[in-house]
C-alpha cells in the first residue's frame, strides 16, 4: 500500500502571498502542486525532489523546519512537516512564514518558531 499525498495547511498563506506578490505565482503553485501529490516519509524524501533549494533548519524550539528557495532566493518559504510512516495516514505541511531574503537573513523567525 502506497502513502497518502500530503496535505497542504494552510494554502490560503499561499494564495494571499502570490495576490500581494504576483510574480511569485508560477513558481508557488508549482511548489503547492508537488506538496500535493508528494507522500514523503522524511527530510530525505522531500530533499530528493528539491535538493538544494530545501534547508532543514533547526529552530530555537528544537524543532527542524524546511526552508524552500522561490524564485531563486528571492522569497523563503518556511515550513514545518509532520510526515507520516504509516501509509494510511497524510502528512501535514504548514506554512510558517513567507520572507524576503532579507527578512530571512536577520534570524528573528528562527526565535519565533
Amino acid at each position: 500500500m502506497s502513502s497518502l499525498p500530503m496535505r497542504l495547511i494552510t494554502q490560503k498563506r499561499i494564495v494571499h502571498f502570490m495576490v500581494h506578490n504576483p510574480t511569485s505565482g508560477k513558481e508557488l503553485g508549482s511548489w503547492v502542486k508537488v506538496i500535493k501529490s508528494a507522500a514523503w516519509k522524511n527530510w530525505a524524501d522531500a530533499k530528493a525532489i528539491y535538493g538544494h533549494r530545501l534547508d532543514v533548519v533547526k529552530v530555537s524550539s528544537s524543532t527542524s523546519v524546511g526552508v524552500f528557495d522561490i524564485m531563486n532566493n528571492r522569497w523563503r518559504l518556511i515550513v514545518a512537516i509532520h510526515f507520516s510512516a504509516r501509509a494510511a495516514l497524510r502528512g501535514r505541511v504548514y506554512v510558517l512564514r513567507i520572507l524576503t531574503h532579507k527578512e530571512y537573513d536577520k534570524n528573528i523567525w528562527k526565535k519565533e518558531l
